[in-house]
């Protein structure tokens, strides 16, 4: 036989009657100990002092501290302190399970490979609750498939191995009742009070539905949101049908759950109107955001929109200040991807390290074919052929050149450009200069420099561009015109038009290092500083987008970047005051920084400063494909939540399900048959109402009691159908060349 080690999270203490008291996924693990203990395994289980269990050939070990309260230690440093009080016992460990939140444990074996024994993970939340996975080949139940195949997508090439085991019910809890006598019109909540949670969508269904009856029962554990759970229950006071039991015992739960007719599980959460997020087109604001835009996500990819929610907040938000990213706010829920998984932002403390997004992930390309951005709807683009190969003299007439093209304006008059430009240092600082010093008009483009800006590359590069150009020499400063009605069109379309609406266009991901940093150098040296004593340099703008698009481009090659904005300031003139907004400065840094931590692909930065504040408006929150995240003030934070588990419990006695289409939820029950799913709409009030309307024919739908608890006992009974799953993964496949994938 072998000996197991389970590590279990900081947050309670482990006893043989845990399950009356918190009803989370560790119930399930503490039931997998027990089967081991049963099976003849040696286990281990590593839990906060006071832990105390009297299964066969389990043992408990405990750390320093008690469950986590709240108030002293984060955490992390307590799941730390409890791994490295055992550290011996798990290295004797033939297997070690983590089923914990921040897996520091995986984290000290991706030091040293070789020294640790074979670890499983369990991954019971969203993908996105984890930012990273070992840099050794890891095995991974998934809580689901659906939960199963996020992961696979998301760490796809790395070498792992996942598996999908429902986390079911440990069915000996729960006492059999007659499930046919039921309550018709009595309906409950089992779960947190908590905005992820929702449960003002119940009062809203109460306020609607006087005839029926609504119990809400739960905790406030982990949510801090005490004034969230007040105002639900102010709200319940002036309400005849609705009952809160805060805290319900064991005892409570199961005398509703024989009595409900149905069981309701909403919930999501959200992020103010005035926050931006990066996409692929700059810096957007969230409330402007569509559906079908792409946004930046964790792995430096651009992904796409799929739903668009939004609610009227009246609460307290977090103000999150990291270091090297701008300062953003979010409901006290709304998490956020740290270096130990995703966490509330209520959770965060200084201490913490969010997870930095990655630059866009783009392959290298060395020139760019101008014909895939000029459009010009009224002009003729006649294809000519050249008649030496390079010094090539146009004229008006159609002359069919190979490999340059001409646009013909309303005087017929021709305007070549070559159909592909080689990316070099001439295309690169023209770029700059113009992102820089560029204006347009419809027939030029105009630099303006002063005179110890002018470098003498004009005539090379009007060559290259086919056009010519002009020279204005005004002694302090002189001005340079490339005269084209193709130019013109290009730079707005690549850069934009106006200092303050000025960006950097999708392909500048695509370009080398080498041609990243030179485009950056050269954006210093127009618009840029470098501090004689200690060559820190810096570089100014008025655009906020362009800002943190060079911030990313920076990062990307390297590079520490750090963004600040100035105060603004007024003018009078002509008895005219006009007010004119600061600029941002970036600071760049490639030396080493106490404030950023590197792991692996991996950027994590420091937070110096969380902050709250009153908010009153409407919130947001968005959907995203495949990656599920994205990117807010340079910081990853989620977007969605997978299921609860509180279904299982109202199928097991008879009850029918109402929630939200979310996550695994079509695994859970069948539409029509256990209950309803509700579409997901794009603001807060159309999925209220699409709950009321829901709950209107969930009320008389009538569901076979006994096919509800079979579909719970056919698939989630946990020792039936997933204990088998996590032997396998402990014991069958230590050898990971040969794993059964």
């Amino acid at each position: 036989m072998s000996l197991v080690s389970i590590i279990f999270p900081m947050f309670f203490t482990v006893t043989d009657t845990m399950y009356k008291f918190y009803g989370g996924l560790e119930v399930r693990t503490l039931y997998l100990a027990k089967l081991l203990g049963e099976d003849g395994h040696e286990v281990n289980v590593l839990a906060p002092r006071g832990s105390h269990l009297s299964y066969k050939n389990v043992k408990v070990l405990t750390g320093n501290y008690r469950p986590w309260d709240g108030k002293t230690l984060h955490p992390v440093d307590l799941e730390k302190d409890l791994v490295e009080s055992n550290l011996d016992v798990l290295g004797e460990s033939d297997a070690v399970l983590e089923d914990n939140h921040f897996h520091y444990y995986h984290y000290l074996k991706s030091k040293e490979t070789e020294s640790f024994p074979h670890l499983a993970m369990s991954w019971d939340h969203h993908p996105d609750n984890i930012s990273s996975l070992p840099n050794f080949p890891c095995h991974i139940i998934a809580v689901s498939k659906w939960v199963m195949s996020a992961l696979r997508e998301k760490f796809k090439n790395l070498g792992h191995y996942f598996y999908w085991a429902y986390s079911g019910l440990v069915l000996e809890n729960y006492p059999e009742v007659d499930i046919h006598d039921k309550q018709e019109n009595l309906y409950i909540f089992l779960a947190r009070f908590s905005m992820v949670k929702s449960p003002h969508v119940i009062i809203e269904l109460a306020k609607e539905f006087p005839d029926d009856e609504f119990v809400l029962m739960g905790d406030t554990l982990f949510t801090q949101e005490g004034g969230y759970a007040r105002l639900i229950l102010e709200e319940s006071d002036e309400l005849d049908n609705v009952k809160i039991l805060f805290n319900a015992s064991w005892d409570e739960k199961i005398e509703y759950l024989k009595r409900a007719n149905g069981l309701l599980h909403p919930g999501f959460w959200c992020i103010p109107a005035y926050e931006t997020v990066v996409t692929d087109k700059g810096l957007v604001r969230i409330s402007d955001l569509a559906v079908g835009d792409f946004v930046l996500t964790h792995d430096g990819t651009f992904q796409k929109v799929l739903n668009k929610f939004e609610k009227e907040y009246d609460g307290e938000l977090i103000t999150i200040h990291p270091y090297y990213a701008t300062p953003f706010d979010v409901t006290p829920e709304h998490k956020i991807m740290t270096k130990e998984g995703y966490k509330h932002a209520c959770e965060l403390t200084t201490d913490d390290l969010l997870l930095r997004t990655k630059s866009p992930n783009e392959n290298t390309i060395n020139s760019i074919n101008l014909l895939d951005y000029i459009e010009f709807p009224d002009a003729k683009l006649v294809k000519k052929q050249t008649l030496s190969g390079e010094n090539v003299v146009f004229r008006r007439y159609r002359i069919k050149f190979e490999k340059s093209y001409e646009y013909y304006g309303e005087q017929n008059r021709g305007h070549p450009f070559p159909e592909v430009l080689t990316i070099d240092d001439d295309f690169i600082h023209l770029c700059a200069a113009y992102v820089c010093e560029g204006s347009t008009t419809q027939d030029m483009v105009a630099f303006a420099f002063g005179k110890d800006e002018y470098m003498d590359i004009w005539e090379r590069i009007s060559e290259r561009l086919m056009c010519s150009y002009r020279l204005r020499d005004e002694g302090e400063w002189c001005e340079v015109f490339l005269n084209s009605r193709v130019y013109p069109q290009l730079m707005e379309k690549w850069f934009g038009k106006g200092a303050k609406n000025k960006h950097l266009p999708s392909w500048i991901w695509k370009l080398s290092d080498e041609y990243k940093r030179k485009f950056i150098e050269y954006l210093i040296y127009y618009d840029g500083h470098v501090e004689k004593k200690t060559g820190i340099k810096s570089y100014t703008t008025s655009s906020k987008t362009l800002a943190y698009q060079v911030k990313l481009l920076a990062q990307s090659i390297g590079m520490n970047c750090a963004v600040t904005k100035g105060k603004g300031y007024s003018k009078t003139f002509n008895s005219k005051t006009k007010f004119y907004e600061g600029c941002y400065r970036l600071r760049f840094n490639e030396g080493r920084s106490n404030y950023l931590v590197r792991e692996g692909n991996n950027e994590y930065v420091k937070i110096y400063k969380i902050e709250k504040k009153q908010y009153k408006g409407v919130v947001y929150d968005i959907e995203v494909e495949k990656n599920h995240n994205f990117v807010l003030g340079d910081v990853v934070v989620s977007n969605s939540e997978p299921l609860g588990w509180d279904m299982l419990e109202g199928l097991l006695y008879g009850a029918k399900v109402l929630a939200y289409d979310r996550g695994a939820v079509r695994e859970i029950y069948r539409n029509g048959k256990h209950g309803y799913i509700v579409p997901f709409a794009s603001t807060e009030e159309e999925n209220i109402e699409n709950y009321k309307r829901a709950f209107r024919n969930f009320r008389n739908l009538k569901v076979d009691r006994e096919e509800c608890r079979n579909r719970v006992l056919e698939y989630f009974d946990f020792k039936k159908n997933s204990y088998s799953v996590y032997k396998k993964v402990l014991f069958d496949n230590r050898n990971l060349n040969k794993p059964n994938r």
